[in-house]
């Protein structure tokens, strides 16, 4: 792992037997986590050998979605949203509001899985009961 001022970035490698579900799992990637502003935070998980002539597989180019940028001083020290990962059984990561200790995203309990046409990461939804006020006109 290397750490930056503003985040850091990981190696991640396959765990396991393959999956091979809908394509090639691609077996080595890399984690990489920006802190970009206080209420922002910039996960990103892709192969780690990308070349020219593959890279448009798997980054999409700015001309199509704008990447955001940091502000240059937001720190995980100073972010309201942390994020917490484990290897124990596989990789798996959440992020919560520092503030509250709210779920925003998480992974766990669910394998991710990275192929060359297929990725699949799983986030548990919190569970909400809404109440329903039925007004009955005459």
């Amino acid at each position: 792992m290397v750490n930056s001022s503003s985040g850091f970035t990981a190696d991640l490698t396959i765990a396991g037997a393959n999956c091979q579900a809908y394509g090639n799992d691609i077996a080595d990637l890399t984690l990489e986590v920006q802190y970009q502003t206080k209420e922002r935070l910039n996960v990103k998980i892709y192969p780690k050998y990308i070349s020219a002539e593959n890279s448009t597989e798997y980054i999409l180019p700015s001309s199509v979605v704008p990447a955001p940028t940091g502000d240059g001083q937001t720190t995980a020290q100073n972010s309201d949203l942390t994020l917490t990962w484990t290897n124990d059984p596989t990789f798996q990561f959440k992020v919560t509001r520092s503030s509250n200790g709210e779920e925003l995203f998480s992974t766990y309990g669910h394998v991710i899985v990275f192929e060359d046409q297929f990725i699949e990461m799983v986030t548990n939804m919190v569970d909400v009961s809404i109440k329903l006020t039925t007004c009955i006109r005459p």
